[in-house]
């Protein structure tokens, strides 16, 4: 689940089953949100997830940490994190 507001989207929401993890789906569902998106004419992606989530996964798809967050329980630091497609000034 996501929005878009402007040139920006965020992405609100992504869950996939446990059984169903490390099979790219979360992967594909970002890459369709973010096509999507683009299509809108977004071209800066937002989303937050916790130190326990999926960070490593949205590395892997180009976001970058803008703001980490601690203070939540002991060793558990919440992500903003931002990818800007290809062209994009800051």
């Amino acid at each position: 689940m996501g929005r878009t507001w402007g040139s920006c989207c965020e992405l609100q929401q992504l869950w996939v089953d446990p059984t169903q993890r490390r099979k790219g789906i979360g992967a594909s569902l970002v890459q369709a949100f973010e096509a999507h998106a683009l299509a809108r004419g977004c071209s800066t992606c937002d989303l937050e997830t916790f130190s326990f989530q999926a960070p490593s996964l949205y590395r892997s798809l180009g976001y970058e940490v803008a703001l980490a967050l601690e203070g939540f329980a002991p060793g558990i630091v919440k992500y903003t994190m931002v990818r800007r497609s290809a062209g994009h000034s800051p």
